[in-house]
């Protein structure tokens, strides 16, 4: 949904969600620096409610906290088209965990120690692919409304030529 030149745009939200008070300040100070606007929870339940409530442009999800995947399948199951990404951010990067995560509704991932750039750049990708998604669902939706129009609309339109 592109907006006009002369509208300005905000910032895509970013939801932290980290049990980790000093990863969580990292995330958002660096996140801010690159001009998201940041919203951060501690926990899992905080971390669905606040998903319901601002409907963030990407997840950030500290896998290894103690509900991290559940949060991920709770995203998902509850929003199933949903396309907004989930990047989990974690230590233990074995494939096990991994796939784990990707089988919950995880979109990337990024291995900690993080890397402020790589972050950043990782999140810019994620959201272009995100509004591409969305973009397309309203094209599908704009083409079926037309679509319906014209197989009402066309055939009576036709039948008062002929009369």
């Amino acid at each position: 949904m592109a907006t006009p030149a002369s509208e300005p745009q905000a910032a895509p939200l970013i939801l932290v969600v980290d049990d980790d008070r000093m990863m969580r300040t990292l995330l958002r100070d660096t996140l801010q620096e690159q001009g998201f606007a940041v919203a951060e929870v501690s926990n899992g339940i905080e971390a669905l409610a606040a998903y319901e409530r601002l409907r963030p442009s990407l997840v950030v999800l500290d896998l290894h906290m103690p509900d991290g995947f559940a949060v991920c399948h709770g995203i998902r199951e509850r929003h199933p088209s949903d396309p907004t990404p989930i990047l989990v951010v974690t230590a233990d990067a074995d494939p096990a965990s991994l796939d784990r995560a990707y089988v919950a509704g995880a979109t990337d991932f990024v291995a900690k120690p993080l890397h402020a750039a790589l972050l950043a750049h990782r999140i810019r990708y994620l959201l272009r692919g995100w509004r591409a998604l969305v973009e397309l669902a309203q094209s599908k939706r704009s083409l079926s409304r037309a679509q319906l129009f014209a197989r009402n609309a066309l055939p009576a339109a036709a039948a008062a030529m002929f009369v």
